[in-house]
């Protein structure tokens, strides 16, 4: 299986970024599971404040 464009791009920028900051990955892992958390917050709170439809 082989990365479309934007997967390869977004590949390739991580390893840059991985390059000049070694632990980039523990940082952008932190941050992904934060926002998941986040978002799930969101989305548990809209559906138990949203109007009824």
């Amino acid at each position: 299986m082989k990365p479309n464009p934007h997967q390869q791009a977004l590949i390739e920028s991580f390893q840059v970024a991985s390059d000049k900051q070694v632990d980039i990955g523990e940082t952008v892992a932190g941050l992904l599971v934060t926002a998941g958390v986040a978002f799930a917050l969101f989305a548990l709170l809209d559906a138990a404040f949203a109007d009824k439809k």
